[in-house]
């Protein structure tokens, strides 16, 4: 996630904070933030192409990020696209390229 609330698109039900994490679409989203929110209801909000991590809300204020144990060795999103546009560059001597596969 690149930060803005418009790249943020999902948006699930209220979440209940565990002890230790909050869950969602069957993945755990940890940060040691969360602690003070154990038990209270709070919205998450992510980007469905990149779940490594989520933005979590109480009572409209922003909290946290927390970040997915299982995606945490897995790059992000962001990170490949930033990787891809490093290698094109490189290979275009600079010339920015537009598009998809060719």
């Amino acid at each position: 996630m690149n930060g803005t609330v418009a790249s943020i698109v999902g948006q699930d039900k209220p979440r209940k904070v565990l002890r230790d994490s909050i869950r969602l679409l069957g993945r755990r989203y940890v940060e040691p933030t969360l602690a003070a929110f154990v038990c209270e209801m709070v919205a998450v909000l992510y980007d469905p192409r990149d779940l490594t991590e989520v933005h979590v809300y109480h009572e409209g204020r922003f909290v946290c990020r927390a970040l997915s144990p299982e995606h945490l060795a897995a790059p992000a999103l962001r990170d490949n696209q930033r990787a891809r546009r490093e290698a094109q560059a490189t290979r275009h001597g600079h010339a920015h390229h537009h598009g998809g596969c060719r």
